[in-house]
């Protein structure tokens, strides 16, 4: 294997044999085995420094593949090849005995990681300082609860000083304070040239944290490619679920609107995509029912340069605040072949950068979002550009506050 390749992983399969029809005979469970192939034939690499997300919908896959490369799995197929320490953060508790203390389980997880014990006893503070456990860092893990356990999980993972972490989305049961300093050490493993693969059904984390992304579905790899991209087909498949979506570019739907388009202008109605804060901006979508269409909305959202979604909202948001949808957009009736326009005015209040523009055509059948299936959907519609205007603000967005002071 290259020297810089840190992941290797050669047409890889997973096959359970699950008993089929079981029942009980004399004290013996009786039934018919059959092989259930949950992966077929994987096939990526990660490069060293890389960071690389999984994604796919539920039972696609994902944890199976990262309990394989992270070595607690065996293939029933092809190959992983890994160059480098792992750092592993996979279903809750896994490796930990529950009779032992968050500080002895975390001396096993370091021998494990490949430190002497005078290395690991070493780290062991590290390790107690960082989950933020306290006093039931001395007590037998069975106590603990989930988010304690992906506190120690993750603590003892970092503090190994791994080549390459591995994270599950066990990350997602530990309290959001508690994610906010993951995802901190996440980005700092990566900035100093370390590989992260990871799972999340969280699309804006897979976007910012990640270059790549795998895209699995019922065991099979559709497609690994740029993360942006691979976030878009997850995107779609999901959103789209009950049929296949027709894809054009970075536009999906179910072929009810066509001529999906977008005008920014400034105040003075100039078409223009760049601004400084503070500025009047414009935002217009129309498109054309191919046939007659109603409880309509459409939205926008706006990602930051990271990926981070700063806004997302639309003609429903404004329908429920109202508190009579029916009077709203949501409730007219658009006639086919007849374009409908939107438009989002707005004071420009984001920091530096250039943010991307989503549109998305839905039809809600109920004036609260959860009943919705997509219209027409894009991606990169359009890039506004903020340039910098120190003398107002830093940061992402401008808060505008009001700021008074008192003396004595």
């Amino acid at each position: 294997m290259s020297s810089e390749i840190a992941i290797s992983v050669t047409d890889v399969g997973k096959t359970f044999a699950v008993l089929r029809g079981m029942r009980r005979l004399l004290g013996r469970a009786l039934g018919r085995k059959t092989d259930v192939n949950v992966l077929r034939g994987v096939t990526f690499q990660v490069k060293k420094g890389e960071s690389v997300g999984i994604v796919g919908v539920n039972g696609s896959g994902k944890s199976t593949l990262l309990q394989i490369i992270a070595g607690t799995m065996s293939p029933t197929t092809g190959s992983v090849t890994i160059k480098g320490k792992i750092g592993a953060i996979l279903e809750l508790g896994a490796g930990f005995h529950p009779e032992f203390s968050g500080r002895e389980n975390s001396l096993l997880g370091l021998s494990l990681m490949g430190l002497d014990k005078v290395a690991a006893e070493g780290m062991v503070d590290a390790v107690k300082e960082f989950s933020g456990l306290g006093e039931y860092f001395e007590l037998p893990i069975r106590t603990y609860s989930s988010g304690m356990y992906v506190r120690l999980a993750f603590s003892v993972a970092i503090s190994g000083d791994p080549d390459i972490m591995i994270v599950d989305e066990a990350l997602a049961v530990g309290d959001g304070a508690f994610q906010r300093k993951c995802y901190e050490k996440l980005a700092q493993i990566k900035a100093r040239g370390g590989t992260l693969l990871f799972v999340s059904h969280d699309e804006e984390a897979v976007r910012t944290m990640t270059d790549k992304a795998v895209l699995l579905h019922k065991g099979d790899m559709l497609d690994f490619g740029l993360s942006d991209n691979i976030a878009f087909k997850h995107r779609s498949m999901t959103l789209m679920e009950t049929r296949a979506p027709e894809i054009a570019g970075k536009t999906f739907g179910d072929g009810s609107v066509s001529r999906l388009d977008i005008e920014v202008t400034d105040s003075t109605g100039k078409s223009r995509t760049r601004f400084v804060s503070g500025e009047k901006v414009t935002v217009a979508v129309s498109f054309v029912p191919v046939s007659k269409l109603d409880r309509v909305n459409v939205g926008l959202r706006l990602r930051s340069p990271t990926g981070v979604k700063v806004y997302s909202g639309g003609t429903l948001n404004a329908d429920m605040a109202s508190g009579k949808p029916g009077e709203g957009f949501w409730g007219q009736v658009h006639p086919a072949g007849q374009r409908v326009t939107v438009s989002f005015d707005f004071d420009c209040v984001l920091g530096e950068g250039k943010y991307e523009v989503q549109l998305q055509v839905t039809k809600e059948d109920t004036p609260d979002y959860l009943a919705q299936s997509v219209l027409a959907w894009r991606d990169e519609a359009a890039v506004i550009e903020v340039v910098k205007d120190a003398a107002r603000f830093g940061g992402l967005v401008d808060l505008r506050p009001s700021i008074s002071v008192k003396r004595g």
